[in-house]
């Protein structure tokens, strides 16, 4: 009986318990602006922040001015680390009947090839606990 007792509150231990620690939660956040050429980026453009070294991800998304908040897996903030930074344009739609008129073009993206790729943009930060701030001018 004594050994049963045990296992029971063994098991009740676990449950109340529940099945271990939570997530770890971003515990820094970052802000700032993205322009080209000193001129705020369409909204709608997407900032990436890479951790090469943890693999953690957190992403930006610009509005109006070109300002962004970080967001982790869609909590805002992101890990302490060296991020290499990266940016998309909007996605871009097109008018059906337009891009059937003879001489279409279509939409290119607005931000140059450059600082789509983490291996060529160059553009790295640094985020510490806390707020941080991070401004990307990029040029043509």
């Amino acid at each position: 009986m004594k050994f049963f007792s045990i296992c029971a509150l063994a098991a009740f231990s676990l449950l109340i318990g529940g099945c271990g620690p939570s997530a770890p939660k971003p515990t820094a956040t970052l802000t700032g602006k993205v322009t080209l050429g000193g001129t705020p980026v369409p909204a709608g453009t997407s900032i990436l922040f890479m951790d090469p070294t943890t693999g953690n991800v957190a992403v930006g998304l610009v509005g109006d001015g070109g300002a962004f908040t970080a967001s982790t897996n869609g909590t805002p903030g992101l890990f302490v680390g060296e991020y290499s930074v990266t940016a998309k344009g909007p996605d871009l739609v097109v008018d059906a009947e337009a891009a059937m008129q003879p001489g279409f073009k279509p939409p290119t993206d607005p931000i140059p090839a450059k600082y789509q790729s983490a291996q060529s943009s160059g553009e790295k930060v640094t985020i510490v606990d806390g707020p941080n701030t991070y401004n990307l001018d990029m040029t043509p």
